[in-house]
């Protein structure tokens, strides 16, 4: 059975960045396939969560589309970067140092980046900047909190098995061991861009025929908890070019194997036909559509949001006072 072909390669200032290549069995490149960047992600190396990276970029070159799995500088096996960049500007030269060093070898001139949670951020900013970036693919990536969000954050999740095992499982070892000596602090923290900054990117990305990708999980809910928030986020209506799946019982690490098969098969399929397929007719400039609630929309929104208040809010609200550790 013909396999990936792997190897490593090096580049950037003095050859400070590593990286492995893996590239389609021979003679099995997909004609003109872009080559897919996967980065660091938090402090995981370039392997990726749970091996996440390596099982993806074999799966993609099996499927004819080279990819390079590769560390940031200053991460795994990468050097520091010379320079006193902040951590998002030297993000943005590593990727941009990767796309060049592909170039030169001959492997692609169109690019996908597919990012996970942090390594969002300086792809973000790469797929907005960058003309030879085709496609993008952000896991876990920016959201913010909607009315739908606080609607189910504070009724429907009291009402799901799962957070209320998890609830007497933590009273249970409460109860055994006494609390814990102090509250847990954030090792790490980030600054979302606001919704209009986010709107006016999406919007460049969008008009330059990008295809994008958003997937949340379930692993994410205090800040995504439901499948349209997405585009209930933004004015403007980001479709046909921007897809979003929701994959509600995978964790954000994707540590569970049968939600990680899942994003993998979706993945490639979505990689493939969004850069294999041809490339869109260049149209004239339409104006931006703006989605104007209907009265239709309006009434329902009256509905839910009533509903939220006079029935599941009260008891969400009781339910919050009993399990206010897990809320």
């Amino acid at each position: 059975m013909s396999v990936a072909r792997e190897r490593i390669v090096t580049f950037g200032p003095g050859q400070c960045l590593i990286g492995i290549l893996c590239e389609p069995p021979q003679g099995a490149a997909a004609p003109g396939a872009p080559a897919v960047l996967l980065a660091t992600v938090g402090t995981n190396h370039r392997v990726g969560p749970n091996r996440l990276w390596v099982e993806l970029s074999r799966e993609l070159a099996a499927a004819g589309i080279p990819a390079l799995r590769f560390d940031l500088s200053g991460m795994g096996d990468s050097e520091p970067r010379p320079g006193s960049e902040n951590e998002l500007e030297r993000g943005r030269l590593d990727m941009t140092d990767a796309m060049d060093a592909l170039i030169s070898r001959g492997v692609a001139t169109r690019f996908v980046l597919v990012a996970l949670c942090s390594g969002v951020d300086a792809a973000h900013v790469v797929t907005r900047d960058d003309p030879r970036v085709a496609a993008a693919v952000f896991i876990d990536g920016y959201a913010h909190r909607t009315s739908g969000w606080y609607l189910r954050h504070h009724t429907l999740r009291y009402f799901e098995q799962r957070r209320w095992r998890l609830y007497f499982e933590r009273l249970a070892r409460r109860l055994r061991h006494g609390p814990p000596s102090k509250a847990p602090q954030a090792l790490y923290t980030r600054q979302y861009p606001d919704v209009a900054t986010l709107e006016r990117d999406f919007a460049v990305m969008v008009d330059r025929h990008l295809r994008l990708l958003f997937v949340f999980t379930g692993g994410t809910d205090r800040h995504y908890n439901y499948a349209a928030q997405f585009h209930a986020m933004f004015r403007r209506d980001f479709r046909p070019h921007v897809d979003v799946d929701y994959l509600r019982r995978a964790d954000h690490v994707f540590f569970n194997g049968v939600e990680r098969e899942r994003l993998l098969g979706r993945l490639v399929a979505w990689i493939a036909a969004a850069t294999l397929a041809p490339a869109p007719t260049a149209v004239s400039a339409a104006p931006t559509v703006i989605r104007a609630p209907t009265a239709q929309r309006r009434w329902l929104h009256v509905v839910s949001l009533a509903a939220g208040i006079l029935v599941l809010l009260p008891l969400g609200r009781a339910a919050s006072i009993f399990a206010n550790e897990y809320a």
